[in-house]
């Protein structure tokens, strides 16, 4: 009996070592889940990393899409700890909601341009637009920032019936690439890349949008709070800088 309950005792250790039972630590790292507007993907690409490689036991997951898109899915429940937003409308959204632990805060600034064939004032140009690709200005911010600077040129009542809603900015980038449109408007910094086969004019300053992209933390995860202010530091405006924005936090 007493070799048979041995044998038994042994075989239960060497099932506990199997499943990771035990006193071994378990050394992987804490995800941090990052939702960001499309026009941040390079950015927080770089800002990611860097973070990873400053604080090993954090991996950045970032999911990028329109702002509105990620507000809806933070709404619904989606496990975001932070979230950066390209206009403030998103952010009142979930405020509204009771789904912000902390925030917002003002983060960077931008602008828009267009981009493609037809350059500029199109009217003045004499290059009319056909197919004009916009964010979709009825839920996405780069589309919304684009028909108010439209609209302040005097434009968008004859470029409306012709503007491609796209996901979002970057889709409306990829669709002047293509040539798939005759034109878009999207943000400087997505065309800051001066070996993209696109030609790209600022509208006037008069009729720039004011564009700031916000970041609010989501959950109560300790990582969320010191990833803000990892972004929002000194040490991380060079890199902002080097992709286009303006940061607008001391």
């Amino acid at each position: 009996m007493m070799k048979r309950w041995q044998c038994s005792r042994w075989m239960a250790l060497l099932v506990l070592v199997s499943l990771g039972g035990g006193c071994r630590p378990d050394h992987r790292p804490t995800e941090l889940h990052v939702f960001a507007a499309a026009s941040l993907t390079d950015v927080m690409t770089v800002l990611g990393e860097a973070y990873e490689q400053r604080y090993p036991e954090t991996r950045v997951v970032i999911s990028v899409a329109a702002s509105s898109l990620l507000a809806r899915q933070i709404a619904q429940g989606a496990p975001a700890d932070v979230f950066l937003a390209a206009h403030p409308e998103w952010m009142d959204f979930l405020q509204a909601r009771a789904k912000l632990a902390d925030g917002p805060f003002p983060l960077v600034a931008n602008e828009i341009v267009w981009v493609g064939a037809a350059r500029g004032n199109v009217q003045q140009q004499g290059q009319p637009v056909q197919r004009l690709a916009l964010a979709d200005p009825d839920h996405v911010p780069a589309g919304r920032y684009a028909r108010e600077a439209l609209t302040c040129t005097g434009q968008w009542e004859g470029l409306a019936e012709r503007v491609i809603p796209m996901l979002d900015v970057r889709a409306a980038l990829l669709a002047a690439q293509t040539g798939s449109v005759d034109a878009a408007v999207v943000y400087a910094t997505d065309v800051r890349d001066p070996s993209l086969p696109l030609a790209n004019v600022a509208f006037p300053a008069e009729c720039q949008p004011e564009i700031i992209f916000e970041a609010a933390q989501i959950s109560e995860h300790a990582a969320a709070a010191h990833f803000l202010g990892f972004l929002r530091g000194e040490a991380q405006r060079a890199a902002w800088v080097q992709f286009g924005f303006d940061p607008v936090v001391p």
